[in-house]
């Protein structure tokens, strides 16, 4: 079996010759990570305003 192997879009794309799903894993392993880091981003947007919330409310 021989693989072909691009980049495409900042992207490894990795394929057999008859076009197996090696391709597609990693389109979803990609779409996975970058839902990952905004869930992530979107933890510590919450932790700062909690933080910035609680920090008011005992300055009162």
């Amino acid at each position: 079996m021989s693989l072909v192997v691009r980049v495409m879009d900042a992207c490894l794309v990795i394929t057999t010759q008859s076009g197996s799903r090696l391709n597609e894993v990693l389109q979803q392993f990609d779409r996975l990570s970058a839902q990952s880091r905004l869930e992530l981003e979107q933890v510590k947007q919450g932790l700062a305003l909690r933080e910035k919330l609680t920090g008011e409310s005992r300055a009162e």
